[in-house]
């Protein structure tokens, strides 16, 4: 009995904040611009997660794709532009880490700004690594054996 009126409970708690919540386009957008724009403004300085960090490559993308919605939408570039000059701050390089693919991730906006920009300064690194790690018949390091092995 007590089971059911939690789910019941949830329910309508659920219910009732939904019903507060306008689940527009317009809001979603809102809030999406301010997500970006706090996060242009909060870079992360440390010496722990610098710009190629893996840990960037998710924000990286998602920014890349809220850059074209701003632009389509809005005719608003500011959103490339900020990953154009992280881009040119770092040469369009990828993460430090030879074959770990988080740090190749970092380099996924770097391709598609290339394909907006068609420079191909944006897509060199990042080929020539990947190219390298596809086909690397040497030795490999301790950096990834345990990655590779069966």
């Amino acid at each position: 009995m007590k089971k059911g009126f939690m789910v019941l409970v949830a329910y309508l708690i659920g219910t009732v904040a939904s019903a507060q919540v306008p689940f527009t386009k317009a809001a979603t957008k809102e809030v999406m611009k301010r997500v970006a724009d706090w996060q242009i403004a909060n870079p992360n300085n440390g010496a722990e997660h610098d710009d190629l960090d893996w840990t960037h490559a998710a924000l990286y993308m998602g920014m890349i794709d809220w850059a074209e919605i701003a632009e389509q939408e809005d005719g608003n570039d500011t959103y490339y532009k900020w990953l154009l000059k992280i881009g040119r701050k770092n040469h369009f390089q990828v993460g430090k880490w030879m074959y770990h693919a988080d740090f190749i991730a970092v380099g996924q906006p770097f391709i598609d700004l290339y394909k907006k920009y068609k420079q191909e300064k944006m897509i060199m690194p990042v080929m020539a690594r990947a190219n390298w790690v596809g086909s690397e018949e040497r030795r490999v390091g301790k950096e990834c054996r345990s990655r590779w092995s069966p």
